[in-house]
């Protein structure tokens, strides 16, 4: 699985069991400006003994995702 580079993409998809959306934004309300999820740590956290974490575990979204490959071509 590719690295996940914190993109924002999958937040502006769909929040997680851990989100909310906000429609005024288009995305999850814990997305910040920079594309960083608030609560990155807690959901590392709390699922720090799981076998498959949400967090953690690599990009899930990394064909033909603009978002990513923008900030790669940026250089991460």
């Amino acid at each position: 699985m590719a690295e996940c580079v914190q993109c924002g993409f999958c937040c502006r998809v769909d929040p997680c069991q851990y989100g909310e959306w906000d429609d005024a934004k288009h995305c999850c309300v814990f997305l910040t400006e920079d594309n960083k999820c608030l609560n990155y740590n807690e959901i590392v956290e709390r699922e720090k003994d799981s076998h498959l974490p949400m967090m953690g575990s690599g990009c899930s979204s990394n064909l033909f995702n603009t978002c990513r490959d923008a900030k790669l071509r940026k250089g991460v």
